[in-house]
């Protein structure tokens, strides 16, 4: 029997269709248990399980295997002989190579309206802080409280509708579903999936010719975070052979170099959790150690006009669940060592474990957001 039947809330979801959007986004530390849970709710619970996304990871091999859903109906709603270039083609990608800051940040002022996609938050700083100063300049970064991203992404889009000058500096954050329309994008060598998916934040509304629009993949002279180390590496085998890095074959030798060759199964699940379910599914344990979003485990609240009551709450109070609620849209996460450092410095009014507000508003900057925070090895 498996251990899902005896979840009683999962009765909830029997018989329906799930539709996982993005499904290359699922991390590779817990591939294995997300794809166990997809299996056992279709083989147990009569769901149908969709997997949406433009770079299909290889799944196939895991599906099949006796502990997930081997013999199982697994078929493309969108088959190769079904898919043109003509129809999905709508930029083209050009490798330029090694690139240092002076090079990149004039190409992009060359641009009247140009999108750079790095791999760091320090990166992207840098390179705001270089060609900061023009009209229409933005970066964006979790730095940022969601409340000045979606105003500065208001803004963005209100410029490049209008025909604006419009410079943006982000991390992969803009690659996850953000809607935004570029006519050239710069974007740092990284795994072939965040590529193609910066590809999505150019041309995105098929209003000019795919020539015309022009993803450029450069290498820059900053450090590669640790985990991006394998996913660049099986891009870089990937194009190798398959140069039009959006080609189904180019994705496909990707996950099949990063996922089975890179990699093994116990890097795919590494913490053991499918390893424990036969001993009894430990909840606790596995609740603590599953997480899809490796976000910060500490959140510092950011003061502005907008929160000055809910602070006072907050300080009145203590943290409840609807005050860091409405507290979200000013809240910035940070791994435990950048707040603990924080900390140590005076920057911060502990108010609960792992929670703090801002006691410096100037350490908030408007366009680079919050300051003091050495976390150069995120992507985000």
């Amino acid at each position: 029997m498996s251990p899902f039947s005896q979840t009683a809330p999962l009765h909830n979801v029997s018989g329906s269709v799930l539709i996982f959007d993005e499904a290359q986004s699922l991390p590779v530390r817990v591939l294995r248990p997300c794809l166990y849970a997809v299996s056992q709710l279709v083989k147990h619970f009569g769901c149908t399980a969709v997997l949406c996304t433009a770079t299909q990871p290889e799944l196939n091999r895991i599906f099949a295997e006796p502990l997930f859903y081997p013999g199982g109906a697994i078929r493309e709603l969108c088959p190769g002989d079904k898919r043109t270039d003509d129809v999905f083609r709508r930029v083209r990608y050009e490798d330029i190579g090694p690139t240092d800051d002076d090079a990149l940040t004039e190409a992009l002022d060359r641009e009247p309206q140009s999108l750079c996609i790095v791999n760091t938050i320090r990166h992207a700083q840098k390179l705001f802080e270089r060609s900061a100063g023009g009209d229409g300049c933005f970066c964006l970064t979790t730095r940022l409280t969601p409340r000045s991203r979606k105003s500065r992404l208001d803004e963005i889009r209100r410029r490049l509708r209008d025909g604006l000058p419009c410079r943006v500096v982000s991390t992969s954050l803009i690659e996850a579903g953000v809607d935004v329309d570029f006519p050239a994008v710069y974007r740092e060598l990284s795994g072939l999936d965040s590529m193609i998916q910066a590809g999505g934040r150019c041309n995105r509304e098929n209003r000019r010719p795919a020539e015309e629009s022009v993803v450029r993949i450069f290498e820059s002279g900053e450090s590669v975070p640790p985990f991006l180390r394998k996913n660049i590496e099986a891009a870089k085998r990937a194009l190798r052979t398959c140069p039009d890095i959006s080609s189904p074959e180019a994705v496909s030798a990707y996950f099949d170099f990063l996922l089975y060759q890179l990699k093994d199964a116990s890097s795919l699940d590494e913490a053991d959790i499918l390893g424990r379910i036969p001993q009894g599914m430990p909840f606790a344990g596995i609740a603590e150690d599953f997480r899809i979003i490796d976000s910060g485990d500490c959140s510092v609240a950011v003061p502005c006009p907008e929160n000055n009551g809910l602070l006072g709450a907050l300080r009145h109070t203590g943290p409840t669940r609807g005050l860091l609620r409405m507290l979200g849209p000013d809240t910035v996460s940070l791994r435990r060592r950048d707040y603990q450092a924080m900390l140590d410095a005076g920057h911060l009014e502990p108010i609960g474990e792992n929670l703090s507000i801002l006691a410096d508003p100037d350490l908030y900057d408007a366009d680079t957001g919050l300051k003091n925070a050495e976390e150069s090895e995120l992507i985000f």
